[in-house]
């Protein structure tokens, strides 16, 4: 059941490239990596260990951060990757995509709730609360 949520900006952000992305005008990897850093941003920026911070705040794995950024920034086809030089140049799995998707949509929702219940108890959002890829 949704706790107590706040639709701060950056909610409304992350929601707005989500539903970008659901009318096919952004891109997956661009939406989930707009989210990680918006993350990131929260807890004041991209220096070192802003993910680990990040993932303390949101009560979200690190490993979950890290394979999100590892997805972003080294897979994906042509057509739809975020960056040009990538070690793997193929398309994602469904597996993968599904795997994207909920832990976005999850994402948006944890920001929300901790930003109306920063001290709240939240479940710790890691590899087993999301679909296998």
């Amino acid at each position: 059941p949704l706790q107590a949520f706040s639709a701060s900006d950056e909610v409304q952000n992350m929601w707005y490239r989500w539903e970008q992305y659901r009318s096919n005008r952004e891109t997956l990897p661009r939406v989930a990596y707009y989210c990680l850093t918006a993350l990131e941003h929260h807890v004041g920026g991209g220096g070192r260990g802003t993910r680990v911070q990040a993932g303390a705040m949101f009560k979200i794995d690190v490993a979950v951060l890290n394979e999100l950024g590892n997805l972003v920034s080294e897979y994906g086809s042509d057509e739809e990757a975020r960056k040009a030089h990538r070690r793997h140049r193929r398309p994602y799995t469904e597996a993968e995509r599904r795997w994207m998707e909920d832990l976005i949509k999850q994402v948006i929702q944890r920001v929300g709730e901790a930003n109306a219940n920063p001290s709240g108890s939240f479940n710790l959002l890691d590899m087993a609360s999301l679909p296998t890829k």
